[in-house]
């Protein structure tokens, strides 16, 4: 795959060449091959980049959360939050990204990871007293959401780091 992705990538050097038309013609070559490559990671990013540097921040909102929904980690899952994050409070709907992750939040009372998700979108928005009642929520939460035993070991040392964390606002709150 990466290397007719390189084909693809080549017709962007092409379009680069000539004086306009450049990011334009960079998200039609990258459509294209997203069309032919599927879920590719890595061409989604670079689309979403381009979708940026023309312009359309919601086209690359779009593809960040096409992301976020598709990763299988948590920590792809917090990565690609912070990403929308990024384009959101640029473009400006940081809100309406923050109240999208609230209703996820609420539509799935049992997992984690939309908390962890906002505790990121917020910490990205400077939010910082957010961010910790996000966390404070997460840590109430056992992570049921993590699935098997291998996987939950991965992720209970960062729970339980998470604790220790809240304990110690909690402290210096007081």
């Amino acid at each position: 795959v990466r290397r007719l992705f390189l084909y693809w990538y080549r017709d962007h050097l092409v379009l680069n060449s000539f004086p306009t038309g450049r990011s334009s013609g960079l998200v039609t070559v990258l459509r294209r091959a997203q069309a032919r490559f599927g879920k590719e990671e890595e061409i989604r990013v670079q689309l979403a980049n381009a979708y940026l540097e023309v312009g359309d921040s919601k086209a690359a909102q779009d593809v960040f959360e096409k992301l976020y929904e598709d990763a299988d980690q948590s920590g792809d899952k917090v990565r690609w939050a912070a990403r929308l994050a990024k384009v959101a409070d640029e473009a400006g709907t940081a809100e309406e990204l923050i109240r999208a992750f609230e209703r996820r939040k609420r539509n799935n009372p049992t997992s984690i990871l939309p908390l962890l998700a906002l505790a990121e979108i917020h910490h990205v928005l400077h939010r910082y007293a957010d961010r910790r009642a996000a966390l404070q929520e997460a840590i109430r939460r056992p992570p049921k959401d993590l699935g098997s035993t291998p996987k939950r070991a991965r992720v209970a040392e960062p729970h339980a780091s998470l604790k220790r964390e809240s304990s110690g606002w909690e402290r210096r709150q007081t």
